[in-house]
């Protein structure tokens, strides 16, 4: 049975079809795995392109529920973060609680005040053919309702701060323009927002506020599949983007998942 929450989705993409933190399939020890996944090399953006990004999960065991939190971001310049010139941040400094990069360190106080998890969530990412170790921050739980730049994913290469993305946690950016359909599959149970729905179809208006889907009651090996098309001519430019997938499990970050696209 397939239910929403409040919304939670961020979104990457970078180069070519790229996978981060591509779980083992089938047999796998971890509660949930991706089996599938599209995502553009790069955005065509002509009035009707309809690039696709998709994702195939399956569940490893029986679950109570699984949340999927998806998020988009784009490519920033980190040395315009430093908190102080001349530093760098280097990827065993992660783990003291702040990171030398003013947006984040500024949303880990306030996710302190409020004792929220502001743990990063370690994953692998692939950019343009190159492998990097990638920490995830979602600050969704705290950033209210408003959308605002509130998850940030740090890719690292031998230890030292490669490339730096931030976003939010949408479907993605300027979804209400930008998004043509979204299906959500669960078992026998789906859903499909379209930018002009027909008969049951949903308005993409509709979509959880925050990207947040959440699915009750799921079995082992039963599959979900989410699909979104894009009007290509709409995307904003941007030197990449990242499209994210986050499964919480029975209430538990179990992975995360990173599709980059140009």
């Amino acid at each position: 049975m397939m239910k929403e929450a409040a919304g939670i989705i961020s979104i990457s993409l970078v180069v070519g079809l790229l996978v981060v933190g591509l779980a083992p399939r089938r047999g796998s020890k971890t509660e949930v795995s991706m089996v599938s996944s599209t995502c553009p090399e790069r955005f065509e953006r002509s009035v009707g392109s309809r690039p696709v990004i998709s994702l195939g999960l399956v569940a490893n065991r029986d679950m109570v529920e699984m949340k999927l939190a998806f998020s988009v971001m784009l490519e920033a310049d980190p040395r315009a973060w430093l908190s102080e010139a001349g530093s760098w941040v280097y990827e065993g400094d992660l783990g003291e609680g702040v990171t030398g990069l003013i947006p984040i360190d500024l949303w880990l106080e306030q996710a302190a005040a409020r004792g929220s998890r502001a743990s990063p969530q370690r994953t692998k990412a692939s950019v343009n053919n190159t492998d990097y170790d990638a920490y995830v921050y979602d600050f969704r739980d705290v950033s209210g309702a408003e959308p605002c730049m509130a998850v940030f994913a740090l890719l690292f290469r031998d230890g030292n701060l490669s490339k730096a993305f931030w976003g939010y946690a949408d479907f993605f950016v300027e979804r209400s323009s930008t998004v043509e359909s979204l299906k959500m599959e669960s078992g026998d149970a789906s859903e499909l927002y379209a930018a002009n729905p027909k008969g049951k179809e949903r308005s993409i208006e509709e979509l959880p506020a925050k990207a947040l889907f959440t699915l009750g009651g799921l079995l082992e090996d039963e599959e979900v599949f989410v699909s979104m098309a894009l009007k290509g001519h709409l995307v904003p430019a941007a030197r990449s983007w990242l499209w994210t997938c986050r499964a919480d499990v029975d209430g538990l970050t179990e992975e995360t998942w990173i599709l980059s696209a140009l």
